[in-house]
C-alpha cells in the first residue's frame, strides 16, 4: 500500500511521466502501451 510519493529514494517524477509535452509523439505512447500489454499477456500465460 502506497503511503506517500515523497521520499528521497523515490523514483516517481511528475516531470518524467507526463505525456502533456509537445515532444511526445502519441504513436510512440500507443506502441509502448501495446508492448507492455503484450508482456502482461505473456506473463499471465506463463503463470497460470
Amino acid at each position: 500500500q502506497a503511503v506517500s510519493r515523497e521520499s528521497p529514494f523515490s523514483l516517481h517524477s511528475v516531470e518524467q511521466i507526463t505525456f502533456e509535452d509537445k515532444e511526445t509523439d502519441q504513436r510512440e505512447v500507443e506502441g509502448m502501451i501495446k508492448y507492455h500489454g503484450l508482456q502482461a499477456a505473456n506473463y499471465q500465460k506463463l503463470n497460470r
